[in-house]
């Protein structure tokens, strides 16, 4: 009896510790794929800086309850599939932190697109595979063990059994003996059934406590649908918001003469370079406005399509340079320069419109990446509902090896071991 005890003390609390110790791990990478998604959609940095910190918190979380769960595994075979998991965690955790690099260090939101899509999101199910992996590991651990207390408990009581035979086929003078020891068995096993039933109980309420979270996991995914339709709404709102900067947009103009000093500057070209029409007349435009590109190396006049237009009498578009403003900083812009001709067609100087595309490009990368965050977040959708089917498959399992009816009847497992909820 004491042996069964022991074998159910190890089921209850060795083996669901290391469970509880995989589902800490696996909440936490959960909300760690929530807060990537929120950076995605945040512009505010002081917001993202704070969520970035928190998801920082949470991996190092991660890596203590990992640390925990090489501490107490038994055999090697759970040791591999651990293993496994960190195999899985690394590669995952390395493509998220560059994918997040190129969007807000290296202002590459195509790339980091791409490295979300192709890269991060089959590292991702490949490291909750592992994870799933492992979970299913210590569910046939604790049906074995089940297994095992079960039939100790009938060998054990067998042997009482024999003992009580042997003991009514004793001498006379030692029946009372037998009889108090008989006595004492029978009490000692009735106390064992009463800690088996016990123990029973206590795996009842953890299978209820498993059920609760299932429950919990079911009312996040309601709120993640929701979550949903609120990033639709907002990208309807984004592209109603670029429309209306496209029509309100101003254009300035300047206007220089065959040398390349200025002419004329409207308004909107004053506000926009920070100056004042009387400062900017007689100036040559391109060491004024334009003698840098945008990555800080110099812009030689000769290379200039502004001044291109002086002497070839054509008409350019530019849309990947920038202007330069009075307080030295800069803006993209994109300018068309036409010739200005006189009375007998000769070139005598240029007209300059340009407009100021910060906003506009601000509001197409915003774009862009509620895009790709919605694309993303429909597969991780995808993910959780296969992750639920389990949780339920989990649960049934659990409730079989305690002898009881499984919660959720209509979860099988079709050909090849996969779940359906049919």
């Amino acid at each position: 009896m004491e042996r069964v005890k022991t074998n159910l003390n190890y089921l209850v609390q060795h083996c669901w510790h290391k469970v509880e110790l995989s589902r800490q791990a696996f909440g936490y990478s959960t909300a760690n794929n929530r807060i990537t998604l929120a950076v995605f959609l945040m512009t505010n940095s002081t917001d993202i800086d704070q969520l970035l910190l928190q998801r920082k918190q949470n991996t190092e979380k991660i890596s203590e309850l990992f640390t925990n769960l090489q501490q107490v595994l038994d055999s090697k075979p759970e040791r591999n599939l651990l293993a496994n998991i960190d195999a899985a965690r690394w590669p995952y955790v390395a493509s998220y932190q560059a994918a997040l690099k190129l969007q807000f260090q290296d202002h590459q939101p195509n790339a980091a697109r791409a490295m979300m899509v192709q890269v991060t999101l089959p590292l991702l199910i490949n490291y909750h595979a592992a994870w799933n992996a492992f979970v299913e590991f210590q569910g046939r651990q604790m049906e074995e063990s089940a297994r095992v207390a079960e039939q100790d408990y009938e060998h054990t009581r067998a042997q009482m059994l024999v003992l009580m035979l042997l003991a009514l086929t004793g001498a006379m003078g030692i029946m009372a003996l037998t009889t108090r020891k008989i006595l004492s068995e029978t009490f000692q096993r009735q106390r064992a059934e009463q800690e088996l039933h016990l123990a029973h109980n206590e795996l009842e309420a953890r299978i209820q406590q498993r059920t609760a979270e299932l429950n919990t996991a079911n009312a996040g995914l309601s709120f993640e649908i929701a979550e949903r339709a609120r990033t639709e709404a907002k990208l309807a709102a984004l592209q109603s918001q670029q429309e209306r900067i496209l029509t309100a947009v101003g254009e300035g103009l300047h206007g220089i003469d065959r040398e390349g000093k200025i002419m004329f500057e409207n308004p909107a070209a004053t506000a926009m370079l920070g100056w004042e029409a009387q400062e900017l007349i007689g100036q040559p435009a391109h060491q004024v406005m334009h003698h840098t590109r945008a990555d800080g190396t110099p812009y030689p006049v000769t290379e200039c399509a502004i001044y291109a237009t002086l002497h070839d009498g054509l008409t350019h578009r530019v849309e990947n340079e920038v202007f330069w403003r009075k307080d030295g900083t800069s803006f993209p812009v994109i300018y068309t320069s036409t010739p200005i001709r006189d009375e007998a067609g000769a070139i005598i100087g240029a007209v300059v419109a340009f407009r100021d595309i910060t906003e506009l490009k601000r509001d197409e990368n915003k774009l862009r990446t509620t895009l790709s965050e919605l694309e993303r977040f429909n597969r991780v959708m995808i993910n959780r509902e296969q992750r639920v089917v389990e949780l339920k498959r989990e649960i049934n399992q659990l409730l079989t090896a305690a002898g009881q009816p499984p919660a959720y009847p209509s979860v099988i497992t079709i050909a090849g071991g996969q779940p359906a909820n049919l």
